[in-house]
């Protein structure tokens, strides 16, 4: 990290990048105390180095946006910037401070689009991954948007980041399940119960069938946004397939699923056409009964 940040001093000697010059000096030089045990928390760490990343980014010049990009990776890869263990504020978790430096992913070409969002990739996948509900819906959002105005490129990786983040979280919760479930049962604690943890599922899964319907509403007017519609069925089969069986144990669970979820999905599916063409048999020397007409079509 020390050398791109290094490297980004040295090309932005230009006036007009001072800020991003000065960003990336101060970070080099927060990274180059960190000496022995008298090292700062990683999340101090990514806050310096990733504020340079976010200035680089945001030039749109193609050399600042790959110092960028490859800085990203360098947060991901570098064991400095992981903790099993975040603060209490989830705006300094790591899936929050890399988002927060890709702000200016929408206004990027589709192939930095696509650069970034392998990135929210791998952000799923690694190994050190702490997650919330409301972070798990800013990153559904942004994937969205993306989807919503990139090529084909760009919504192959957009599909790809949120069906591996929603996938990852379900993990987070079920293994966060099961040490309830064993907490509970060393300590005889009847009322605790692990499938509560999957509570966190439930503003997802509503932010999703809001925005289906959002999106749904605007088809219907502007006869656009179908490619949309099924990223967002896509995101509710991700979830939902991911979520273990036992979930059906759970009240909150099971109260939403037939009260909002399923009556969301069935007035997305609209109201059957008529079928106004079926005529019954008629014949003077037989009776017939039901279940014997025929529709005009036939004939």
């Amino acid at each position: 990290m020390e050398d791109l940040l290094q490297q980004i001093v040295r090309d932005s000697q230009n006036a007009k990048l001072s800020n991003l010059r000065k960003s990336a000096q101060d970070a080099y030089d927060f990274m180059e105390k960190q000496q022995g045990l008298l090292r700062d928390p990683p999340h101090e760490l990514r806050s310096k180095c990733l504020h340079a990343i976010q200035l680089a980014l945001e030039t749109k010049r193609s050399k600042f946006v790959s110092y960028g990009i490859s800085g990203l990776h360098k947060i991901l890869r570098d064991d400095r910037f992981q903790s099993p263990y975040e603060p209490e504020d989830d705006s300094l978790w790591l899936p929050a401070q890399m988002l927060h430096a890709m702000g200016s992913i929408l206004s990027q070409s589709d192939d930095t689009q696509t650069d970034m969002l392998k990135v929210l990739l791998q952000v799923a996948c690694s190994a050190y991954w702490t997650m919330n509900g409301r972070l798990i819906i800013a990153i559904l959002t942004t994937c969205c948007e993306a989807f919503e105005n990139g090529n084909q490129a760009v919504r192959t990786a957009a599909q790809a980041a949120t069906s591996q983040t929603l996938r990852s979280f379900c993990l987070f919760l079920d293994e966060e399940c099961q040490e309830m479930d064993e907490y509970a049962k060393r300590n005889k604690n009847l009322r605790e119960r692990g499938v509560s943890c999957f509570n966190e599922a439930l503003p997802i899964l509503q932010y999703i069938c809001s925005r289906l319907d959002e999106a749904q509403r605007r088809r219907c007017s502007t006869g656009k946004n179908g490619n949309t519609i099924v990223f967002l069925l896509e995101c509710l089969h991700t979830l939902i397939s991911s979520l273990p069986q036992k979930i059906h144990t759970n009240a909150h669970f099971t109260t939403f699923l037939w009260q909002k979820f399923c009556p969301a999905l069935i007035a997305f599916l609209g109201t059957p056409r008529v079928d106004k063409t079926f005529t019954s048999r008629e014949g003077k020397d037989t009776e017939v009964g039901r279940g014997s007409g025929y529709t005009t079509s036939a004939l």
